[in-house]
């Protein structure tokens, strides 16, 4: 790997929320080393620091009516993940690195290396790579006094979920709440179409099976699903209001319960599949199930954007959430 030269990489991210979420993903990666990233607001965000806006390595777009006209023939897509993937195709064509990385604003890139050196040692013929996910969650003992405490889950083999989790595994996929297919890196010249968890041949069906890569090892994308239990709740809620049933069987299973009990229903559930007993704990270590990954952006933000701190506790950040749909929360008995 020393032998090659390093890669330049980006990020892109379509947000929507407080800024005291989208800061952090930010500062992260560019103390990783990112080059550029292109954060595309889904939403005007009225708190976003005017200093983010002059850092010559991030590029703001607001996704009002004006950029979608430019850029779609349709309009707005209805669809977040439409929005999320026709920002991140923009981001290609706009992009001077080598590499792209397109990843959710509640996403955090680790690696074994710099990012640009594990890059830089793939094939020059190879246009795109998988980076495997693992998804936080909170072992006994965790101090909640941080965004970003906790350690992080593994995909399981159906059976090992079942065991540990029992009734609990039908909200899980492989033993993880959210997804297990991982994230894309592409490079913004290559043939390919970008989709949310792989590439496909722009000429083949739909249906077809991805074009040819590799699962980059050396790298992993923290998957926090959930900055609080509140935010958790939250999102599960506003899958429900739009009617979408999420993107597989354990998914759905959770939002089906949280439609039936509502945002109280919602909380607890995050206890039961994010809070570990320690029973559970000690099942997913020895089923080499739970990791810890050192991670925390805050010295990154302070770097940056020190008056922003005061926005990390958890209590600030759900005062925030709150404040950004109030009628949203207390329709949810989430006030």
């Amino acid at each position: 790997m020393t032998a090659s030269r390093a890669a330049s990489w980006a990020l892109v991210t379509t947000f929507r929320g407080p800024a005291a979420m989208v800061l952090p993903v930010v500062a992260h990666h560019l103390e990783l080393g990112a080059c550029e990233v292109h954060l595309y607001l889904d939403a005007p965000v009225p708190d976003l620091p005017a200093a983010l806006a002059a850092e010559p390595r991030v590029r703001i777009t607001l996704c009002d009516e004006a950029h979608w006209r430019a850029l779609r023939r349709g309009g707005r897509p209805d669809n977040v993940v439409a929005r999320q993937l026709a920002n991140a195709e923009q981001a290609r064509t706009r992009s001077q690195a080598d590499w792209l990385l397109h990843l959710d604003a509640d996403e955090f890139l680790h690696a074994d290396a710099p990012p640009g050196e594990i890059l830089g040692a793939l094939p020059a013929g190879e246009g795109w790579a998988k980076i495997p996910n693992v998804e936080r969650v909170l072992p006994p003992g965790t101090v909640a006094d941080s965004l970003f405490a906790g350690a992080f889950r593994l995909p399981l083999r159906p059976q090992q979920a079942r065991a540990i989790w029992g009734e609990d595994a039908r909200f899980l996929r492989f033993g993880l709440a959210a997804y297990t297919t991982g994230k894309v890196a592409i490079r913004p010249r290559a043939p390919w179409r970008l989709r949310l968890h792989w590439a496909r041949d722009p000429a083949a069906p739909e249906e077809a099976a991805p074009p040819p890569h590799r699962v980059i090892e050396g790298m992993r994308v923290l998957h926090l699903d959930g900055w609080t239990p509140l935010h958790w709740t939250a999102k599960l809620l506003r899958f429900v209001d739009l009617g979408l049933e999420g993107g597989h069987a354990g998914r759905r299973e959770q939002i089906a319960h949280v439609a039936a009990g509502g945002g109280p229903a919602g909380l607890a559930l995050f206890d039961r599949l994010h809070r570990l007993t320690p029973p559970r704990a000690r099942a997913l270590r020895r089923a080499g199930g739970l990791r810890a990954f050192p991670f925390d952006p805050r010295p990154a933000v302070a770097r940056l954007w020190p008056e922003a701190l005061a926005a990390f506790g958890p209590a600030a950040f759900d005062a925030a959430l709150r404040a950004s749909d109030p009628a949203f929360f207390a329709r949810h008995r989430l006030g």
